[in-house]
């Protein structure tokens, strides 16, 4: 699986699982132009900043599969985080309207509506990488890294820089003396028709 804040619970994987496959199927050749990067960027701008369709696709079938390795968990970089957020929040959007549209429910749960903001919440680290440009800059090298601990991929990604092979290479971690994700707070119940459905104890 993929290393967020919190063990992603059965819903999200879900989720995460539809979303990836929406997005390879937007990006099928014969729907996009994969040498026009408009058609790209009409769906996915922040990520066609940096991603051509190809490179785009082949990320996108590794985090497929190490999401579904439920004997692994793989650490991401800036770039991983930056194309899975884009690809939450337009599955996220589809899934909505839809559900507004024709009532569908997520999978056989009674879910109609998906809160992208509480899943960023729940599972991202940061969003570092939609940092600007020019603070970045403003800020200097050694504040950036060192004070605000933002990464290299997040400062590449604030300029639009395409990214290099190594920042693309999921790591595989081997489980030490801390947990690899915290518990993720109860964000599912039966009767959940919001995801995720934080609620106080009662």
């Amino acid at each position: 699986m993929l290393r967020f804040t919190c063990r992603p619970d059965p819903v999200f994987q879900q989720i995460l699982d539809e979303a990836i496959e929406l997005t390879l199927c937007n990006l099928d050749p014969e729907l996009v132009d994969q040498d026009d990067p408009d058609d790209f960027a009409s769906l996915y701008p922040d990520s066609a900043r940096c991603f051509t369709v190809p490179v785009a696709i082949r990320v996108l079938e590794e985090l497929r599969a190490a999401s579904r390795d439920t004997s692994a968990v793989y650490q991401l970089t800036d770039y991983h985080w930056l194309l899975l957020h884009e690809c939450l929040q337009h599955y996220c959007e589809v899934f909505n309207d839809a559900a507004r549209f024709d009532g569908r429910r997520l999978g056989k749960t009674k879910i109609r509506e998906i809160d992208f903001d509480g899943i960023v919440d729940c599972y991202f680290w940061d969003v570092d990488f939609f940092l600007p440009a020019e603070a970045l800059d403003r800020i200097g090298h050694e504040k950036r890294t060192n004070l605000m601990c933002v990464s290299d991929e997040a400062y590449a990604i604030a300029h639009g820089l395409a990214p290099h092979p190594d920042e693309l290479r999921l790591e595989l971690l081997e489980p030490g003396g801390e947990p690899l994700m915290d518990e993720a707070p109860e964000a599912y119940r039966e009767d959940s028709v919001t995801y995720p459905d934080f609620r106080d104890d009662e």
